[in-house]
This record gives C-alpha cells, sequence and structure tokens, in this order.
C-alpha cells in the first residue's frame, strides 16, 4: 500500500486540490483515490455556487485556429491578475484546444454542455473556479468557418501571443 504521503501527491496532480484538502479527503475516503476525486469534484462545485455571485468583469480572450474552424473564446475572471496567471491561462488554452479537437461549430451552451473527462465542460469550469479561488464565467464564444474565408487577428495587451485582454478578428 502507498503511504498517505504518495497518495496525496497522486490525489493532487490529478485534481489540483490543495494539499490539506487532499488529505482530509483521503481521510475520509479511507485513502481510496477514485472516492476522494468525486469527494472533491462536489466540493469544488460548492465553492463554486459559493462564488458564482461575485461580479467577474476582468479575464481574456483567446483564439484558437485549425484547418477547418477559427475559435474567439472568452472567459470572465474576478482580477486581472488571476486572468494573467498561468492556470488560469492554461485552463483557456485547454477549451480552446477541445474546441478545435471537436471540429464542429457550436454555440456557448452546446459548448457547456460537451462531454469532458469525467463530467462536462461546465464541470471543469467549476473545478477551476475551486482551484483559482475566484468566479469564472464563460463570457463570449465564436466558432467561425475557415471554408470560404481567411482571417487575421491582432491581440491587445497580449498574456501570450494568442490571448490577451482583447482581439480583433478580420474576416
Amino acid at each position: 500500500m502507498s503511504s498517505i504521503t504518495d497518495l496525496i501527491k497522486e490525489l493532487r496532480n490529478k485534481t489540483g486540490a490543495g494539499f490539506l484538502d487532499c488529505k482530509k479527503t483521503l481521510e475520509e475516503n479511507n485513502n481510496d483515490i477514485e472516492k476522494s476525486i468525486e469527494a472533491l469534484r462536489k466540493k469544488g462545485l460548492a465553492k463554486a455556487s459559493k462564488k458564482s455571485d461575485r461580479a467577474a468583469n476582468e479575464g481574456a480572450v483567446g483564439i484558437y485556429s485549425n484547418n477547418d474552424i477559427t475559435v474567439l473564446i472568452k472567459v470572465n475572471s474576478e482580477t486581472d491578475f488571476a486572468a494573467k496567471s498561468d492556470t488560469f491561462l492554461n485552463f483557456l488554452d485547454s477549451l480552446g484546444k477541445l474546441i478545435l479537437d471537436q471540429n464542429i461549430i457550436l454555440d456557448k451552451n452546446q459548448f457547456l454542455d460537451l462531454k469532458y473527462e469525467n463530467g462536462t465542460v461546465q464541470d471543469y469550469i467549476n473545478s477551476m473556479i475551486a482551484k483559482i479561488g475566484e468566479n469564472l464565467i464563460l463570457k463570449d464564444l465564436s466558432v467561425k468557418e475557415n471554408k470560404n474565408s481567411k482571417y487575421a487577428y491582432y491581440v491587445h495587451n497580449s498574456y501570450k501571443s494568442n490571448v490577451g485582454k482583447i482581439i480583433s478578428l478580420l474576416e
């Protein structure tokens, strides 16, 4: 049997939850990783619902493209500090890449209901609310077909080459 430290490390790697949350959840679930993951997911949903009434007026917008589609996705956070963090930027990239992998035109609600790992995209957003500690809102999503169009873009106040405060997209 693995030591408790190894189990905590494994649970942290799988969930991104804090050390003490992982330790407490493992103790409550007899050191069962799968039960602990589910318990942390539920706890994340509780944290997300507590934060849902907080204003999220900052954030970032990212642009992602492949041969078939171009995606603009905007996620709001409570502070620009959170929006500039690597955790948030990697989260935004994962959402953009998920849409590219689907390679279909969809709207915001269809995207939130899309299957992702063991839940939906909305569940993933809720888990990131718990991890980042701020309310996060999928503010806008635009998926354009590349079939008969060419696009150029400019990222204003960039956080990365494809992510910033504002993106202008020209068709």
